[in-house]
């Protein structure tokens, strides 16, 4: 079985090098997979059988900048990276003195010593970084080719224009990291949700303990704006929640003994107290926060084509530049040193720097924002994903409608010897054995106590249930089962319709039940808006009755239905979707019940609701909607092709830019200076540009 490690990765500013790494890794022998999240400076290395140290990781981390350090994750204390605010300094001075050399400074000689200290003190880093990475094979990073372009620019006596470079390529890297530094606090404080402290009641004493010290059982007292620092059932006192940090829903939750809260939410102006569901660690905040860090490594489509072309592009940009200043002049018996010129900008244009980073940028932009606003997306490549759907497949039963079921009826047969009470009782007793939707109302309908004597439980899918309760054989089932197993049913109440349970006696039919559910209010108008998305298929999937689908799917403008299908059933449907969807196009499906469980995987994105959602399948989703709202699916494919709107944007804004100043070059009509905007000043607005993600309202609509 394969052995999984995340490390932390400290000191890395440098996306190309971040590339570089995660290559260098995964290359390694006994390494199966690597992934490297930029934004968050972690890696995770999944071995087959070799395991390396973190001093072995550390000398392949370091050949690639010396700076750069790997931490195991479980035994090292993060701190924020930190911006080397020397670099001002060291180029303000750099550029006094290449104006003081420009104006006052007549003779050659000190001129050329003025320019040289001037370039060494703004550059004797990224000189020293290039050396040593020569030695080691390493000719393509962005340090190397800064440093053959200034020097080239001094062996042709452009003096001033390598100085300048240099220094101002220095300060688009200082700005560059402090703009990726800001970002990732940016994207951090929507999702930094963890509270760090808890008060536990030991008796009549409070304590005031760690997070990660509260255990199952604990009595948790919430003192007026506390944050729920586990998942909680309340015991005492009435209060208001803010839950805007996990579900995105701003309206405020009014919460009372035996009200079940998540962690996360904050507290309002009452005093509470409750039982502790979970420790910290299976709590639903510290489940969101880890998947949320999980999400940066799994890379979108976009990111790894950048990565590939990255690989391919610097070099060629190299190789061509060589031609320009040798081969060029030789063939048109030009002058070299113009030519040499040209070549220098195009190494310095020559860095994928603003390509690298603004993908991975843009993508953890979009899931952090998704956070806030409650949609939980588990990758990347999942985001990219929404952002082109050809069919939306809905589960119904707490998926289109609410889910709050309730017996509508409950029909005694004439003939029966037990009463309405004692049937109720003994469909109670044996619902609370399972997890269906179906349970909940039935055990609620019955309001006395319950039996303990319950054994021999049987679940059949897509029929119903059976069991002994007080050594009596009780089954609440559909029409299915009853054929299948001979139940006796020679009177009125029974007729081979799914609309309908019944609760059978010692084999003996002796009531049904009839559950009614209503549909969300929001549900006709999101399946109008996804028409209006260029959705092609909205399907509605149930294991329900005919005429219960068929009804739902009409109220709603569900145009296609399946009903009555068994979970297999279910899967074969979505199977059969993704077999003709268009290429390019994406199969969505979204539930809630564990029977969506296989649903969830096999689909190309699966969605589950976080509130009305069995474990099963949000652990199975790729997606979770906290607060079960279908607005937010909307809302997840807007802001999906808002971001890879900009995304792309940044894309094809770094490569023209790039191309542009290259091409000027030839017909010289670009400089060094704008070799070097089209490097650091290109990734600057790309990072600038993917921060636009953040800035919108969660209630906004994307346009």
């Amino acid at each position: 079985m394969p052995h999984k490690v995340r490390y932390d990765i400290e000191g890395l500013d440098c996306p190309t090098c971040a590339v570089e790494i995660e290559k260098d890794i995964k290359n390694l022998k006994g390494v199966q997979n690597a992934d490297l999240n930029f934004i968050h400076k972690k890696i995770d290395i999944e071995y087959s059988n070799t395991i390396y140290t973190e001093n072995a990781l550390n000398k392949i981390v370091k050949k690639h900048k010396k700076q750069v350090e790997l931490h195991d994750e479980s035994n090292h204390n993060k701190e924020e990276s930190h911006v080397p605010y020397t670099i001002p300094i060291r180029v303000s001075i750099s550029i006094s003195l290449v104006i003081l050399n420009y104006f006052f400074i007549t003779s050659p000689i000190y001129s050329i010593i003025l320019y040289s200290l001037s370039y060494l003190l703004s550059g004797y880093d990224v000189l020293l970084n290039a050396g040593k990475n020569i030695i080691k094979g390493k000719f393509f990073d962005e340090q190397f080719l800064m440093s053959i372009a200034t020097i080239g620019a001094f062996i042709i006596q452009k003096f001033p224009e390598a100085t300048a470079v240099m220094a101002f390529y220095q300060i688009g890297e200082y700005f560059q990291t402090r703009a990726v530094d800001h970002s990732r606090r940016s994207i951090k404080s929507l999702i930094n949700l963890k509270p760090n402290f808890a008060h536990v009641k030991y008796g009549s004493t409070i304590k005031k303990i760690k997070v990660e010290n509260v255990h199952v059982d604990d009595s948790i007292v919430i003192k007026p704006g506390e944050n729920i620092p586990v998942d909680i059932l309340i015991t005492a006192g009435i209060s208001q929640l803010d839950t805007s940090a996990i579900s995105g829903e701003s309206k405020p939750l009014t919460v009372s003994k035996g009200s079940k809260v998540l962690s996360g939410s904050v507290n309002g102006n009452g005093f509470l107290e409750g039982k502790a569901l979970t420790d910290y660690k299976n709590s639903t905040v510290s489940r969101l926060l880890h998947l949320v860090e999980d999400a940066g490594l799994r890379k979108a489509k976009t990111e790894n084509f950048i990565k590939k072309f990255s690989r391919y592009y610097t070099p060629t940009v190299v190789f061509s530049a060589l031609f320009v200043a040798f081969v060029v002049p030789f063939i048109t018996s030009s002058p070299f040193q113009p030519w040499i010129y040209r070549a220098l900008v195009f190494l310095v244009v020559s860095c994928p720097c603003a390509l690298v980073l603004s993908v991975p940028l843009g993508i953890f932009a979009g899931i952090g924002h998704l956070a806030h606003t409650g949609i939980l997306v588990k990758g990347g490549n999942y985001l990219e994903a929404m952002s082109k759907v050809d069919s939306i497949v809905f589960d119904k039963t707490g998926t289109i409608t609410t889910g709050d079921l309730h017996v509508q009826s409950f029909s005694v047969d004439k003939t029966s010897t037990y009463s309405l009470e004692e049937i109720s009782y003994y469909a109670a007793s044996l619902e609370t054995y399972t997890n269906h939707v179906i349970a909940s109302p039935i055990v609620s309908y019955y309001k006395g106590d319950l039996s303990e004597n319950v054994h021999e439980i049987v679940e059949y899918t897509g029929k119903g249930i059976s069991g002994f309760v007080d050594n009596k054989k009780v089954s609440i089932t559909n029409h299915l089962y009853i054929d299948e197993n001979g139940i006796r049913h020679d009177h009125e109440l029974y007729a081979e319709t799914d609309s309908q349970l019944f609760v059978s006696i010692e084999d003996s039919l002796v009531a049904t039940i009839t559950l009614t559910d209503t549909v969300k209010i929001e549900a006709e108008h999101v399946v109008n808006e996804l028409r209006e998305r260029g959705v092609k298929n909205i399907i509605l999937l149930s294991g329900d009755s005919k005429e219960a689908v068929e009804s739902v799917a009409n109220e709603v403008g569900i145009p296609s239905n399946y009903f009555r299908k068994l979970p297999h059933e279910k899967l074969d449907v979505v199977e059969g979707l993704i077999s003709v969807k268009q290429s390019g196009k994406h199969v969505v499906f979204i539930g809630d019940g564990i029977n969506d469980a296989p649903v969830l995987r096999v689909s190309d994105v699966g969605i589950s609701m976080g509130t009305m959602g069995s474990d099963a399948a949000i652990e199975s989703s790729d997606i979770v909607i906290m607060n079960d709202n279908l607005e937010k699916l909307v809302y997840l494919i807007d802001t999906s092709k808002r971001t890879m709107s900009i995304i792309r944007q940044n894309i094809i804004f770094a490569i023209s830019i790039k191309i542009l100043v290259m091409l000027m070059s030839i017909l010289s009509l670009s400089t060094l200076w704008m070799a070097v905007f089209a490097d650091s000043g290109v990734a600057l607005l790309a990072v600038a540009n993917s921060l636009r993600i953040l800035a919108r309202n969660g209630k906004q609509k994307i346009l």
